[in-house]
């Protein structure tokens, strides 16, 4: 199936970060946001303002397709938060920028997505200089994870 939507990405030069890993569309975005694959990044996903066209999402379907679909679709929210925050045009810190976009995501992605970026983040990963260390991600995440379920799987309960 990845290898299908890999082709169907090449042929079209767009994809919703495969149908093996789409999400729905957020309902607060009327248009697509074009998402153009990208097998040399060396992260999920990242956003970029194209003279003449405004902001694209650009993403690797390998790294995605190993990380799997909730981390997959984690980063996906993730970039849409840097487009509806405006951080293409805004001048503020990167790492203001990356926390911002990582609470976005948490308040608006699904629970099981957001549960599985915190685990993920708690076990190290997701770690960069503008992103910070993978705890402290997992941290901007854990408010959003209310509820029994997340909380009896956060250890909490």
């Amino acid at each position: 199936m990845v290898q299908r939507n890999v082709f169907l990405a090449l042929a079209t030069g767009f994809l919703l970060f495969s149908s093996e890993i789409a999400l729905p569309v957020p309902k607060k975005f009327p248009q697509l946001v074009p998402e153009i694959p990208d097998f040399n990044l060396q992260d999920f996903a990242e956003v970029k303002v194209v003279r003449g066209r405004g902001p694209v999402i650009v993403f690797n379907p390998v790294v995605c397709a190993q990380a799997g679909r909730a981390l997959c679709q984690f980063s996906r929210w993730h970039e849409y938060g840097h487009i509806v925050l405006g951080h293409p045009l805004r001048r503020i810190k990167p790492e203001r920028m990356e926390i911002e976009a990582d609470q976005w995501a948490a308040q608006n992605a699904p629970r099981e997505v957001v549960l599985a970026a915190y685990q993920f983040f708690m076990s190290g990963g997701g770690a960069s200089p503008v992103h910070g260390a993978g705890r402290q991600r997992a941290a901007r995440l854990a408010p959003y994870l209310r509820g029994e379920q997340s909380e009896r799987l956060l250890g909490l309960r």
